[in-house]
């Protein structure tokens, strides 16, 4: 029984690093996503510092 307790243990830490894992890149890509969407200066702004 001892095994089995575990083979299960080890099968919960590995979807929570699974989970843990697929979080973290989404949260990456949507700050990421976010700095670019941020950097972009309107033609307008740009135009009038000249």
């Amino acid at each position: 029984m001892n095994q089995v307790e575990e083979l299960a243990t080890a099968g919960l830490v590995v979807a929570f690093a699974a989970v843990l894992l697929v979080a973290s890149h989404l949260f990456i890509e949507f700050k990421s996503t976010k700095q670019l969407v941020n950097l972009k200066v309107p033609a307008k702004t740009i135009a009038s510092s000249l």
